[in-house]
């Protein structure tokens, strides 16, 4: 399994494999918060007459926690590892990967590789975004350097549950458009939002759901993105680490049992 993680890490690397749009998407956003969403905050106060006092974020997590807006930094992990999949059924790579190594270590090394493009998108987003966003507007301080390796650990866990699910649904059932809508879905909270405003109506169901969405991958986002943040700390309860780590262990599970049951299909 190892050898096929490397290899699989060095086929991501090659410019032919398309990683390189990935990471421009993934520079375009960190621009976006980094240097347009300061200057367009300043700008808009200034418009009405209200002070800033400071242009940018007062330290790299909060920088970091701006990374999860709409679930981009998910949506890229997902994508990547659905597109580098895909493109193996789709070639008939995975047959040959297969009949060689077996089932069960092709598809356990995917979900690996999973973790290892998340861990790496989180890493490269903050320590890039850090450097923009100091260059271009400052820090008010360092920040504590556990908190942010904090946050890197869970956002890596929630990335990795959003991508694992997203192979899952490629691998059961074999369409990269299902794959690809549910790896939107889960990170950016499209599903909690639809049905949130079909339960509008009735005030008690959207209660209800909105208790329930909370455990879903983007409540963790959410959590990540911010709520827990005070004076640019990170500050996370108990209660928050269910939150975000709940949510990963229900989809990380849902990946392993679709997985299993791929395993158990004759066909591939």
């Amino acid at each position: 399994m190892t050898s096929l993680l490397r290899a699989d890490i060095r086929r991501l690397l090659q410019v032919k494999n398309g990683t390189h749009w990935f990471l421009i998407v993934l520079l375009a956003m960190i621009l976006i918060n980094a240097i347009v969403m300061p200057w367009l905050i300043k700008t808009f106060s200034d418009a009405v007459g209200e002070s800033t006092g400071t242009l940018g974020y007062a330290s790299p997590l909060e920088f970091a926690a701006s990374l999860l807006w709409f679930g981009f930094l998910s949506l890229l992990c997902s994508l990547r590892m659905a597109s580098l999949a895909w493109a193996d059924m789709r070639s008939g790579f995975n047959r040959g990967i297969i009949s060689s190594c077996g089932k069960k270590t092709y598809y356990l090394e995917k979900l690996l590789l999973a973790l290892v493009v998340s861990f790496a998108f989180t890493v490269l987003g903050v320590a890039l975004g850090s450097v923009i966003a100091a260059v271009s507007s400052g820090f008010d301080g360092v920040g504590s350097v556990p908190a942010l390796a904090l946050w890197i650990v869970l956002v890596t866990l929630a990335c990795w549950a959003c991508a694992a699910a997203t192979l899952a649904i490629l691998w059961l059932f074999k369409s990269n458009v299902l794959a690809y809508l549910i790896g939107i879905s889960l990170g950016s909270g499209l599903i909690s939002t639809i049905v949130s405003l079909a339960f509008m109506s009735v005030p008690e169901l959207a209660n209800a759901w909105s208790e329930v969405a909370a455990w879903f991958p983007a409540g963790a986002f959410s959590t990540l993105s911010g709520e827990y943040l005070i004076n640019g700390e990170f500050a996370l309860s108990a209660m928050g680490f269910a939150h975000v780590l709940l949510p990963t262990a229900v989809c990380l599970a849902f990946a392993y049992i679709c997985a299993i049951a791929v395993l158990c299909k004759r066909d591939l």
